[in-house]
């Protein structure tokens, strides 16, 4: 909505140009950096020519059972941030709750991991640990995995690279050679 004033009027200090962070002058009506979209909001309003041209369109943010034998857990794919986080927090709550032994976090159709979505992951290792459970996380070499060696926390989780080889590793609980976490006992 444009406001209409007499010619000679001065602008109002909404409609004067302001500096940007890095000096420059943003005109007045041109949103800046903090006024745009971020993390894909705004990405279905790209033009057919932007995505034409290789523009990167995330894929939707999925949370589904693991299909991991008679483990416990969930799979993730897309992209795990301050907006999905809130998401995957309600779901993995509800899933822990609702399951005993191991649980299994499938990473391996994860295409994005931030610090939002690193907290989800740490809450539900603390969660788990209270009960002393087990959270086996898949994820094999990749964004998320290099998000979790640089926070440092990559030592302090049960890393997997694959869904086999955390299958191998994890029996229900309750089964003969498995302890009260539904680890094997070597």
């Amino acid at each position: 909505m444009q406001r209409l004033s007499h010619p000679d009027a001065q602008p109002g200090p909404r409609e004067r140009a302001r500096p940007t962070r890095y000096g420059h002058n943003r005109a007045p009506g041109r949103p800046s950096a903090q006024d745009r979209p971020r993390s894909g909001a705004g990405l279905q309003n790209i033009g057919v020519q932007e995505r034409a041209a290789g523009a990167h369109v995330p894929s939707a943010f999925e949370i589904v059972d693991y299909d991991g034998g008679d483990v416990p857990g969930v799979t993730v794919r897309g992209e795990l941030d301050l907006a999905s986080g809130p998401q995957l927090e309600r779901a993995l709550d509800t899933a822990i709750r609702a399951s005993v032994g191991s649980f299994a976090l499938d990473l391996c159709d994860l295409e994005f991991l931030d610090s939002s979505g690193l907290s989800v992951v740490l809450r539900a290792r603390a969660m788990l640990a209270r009960d002393e459970r087990a959270l086996a996380i898949i994820c094999p070499p990749g964004p998320a995995r290099k998000l979790l060696e640089v926070a440092g926390v990559a030592d302090l989780l049960l890393l997997y690279a694959s869904r086999a080889e955390v299958n191998a590793a994890l029996v229900p609980s309750g089964t003969a050679g498995s302890d009260s976490r539904g680890w094997v006992r070597a």
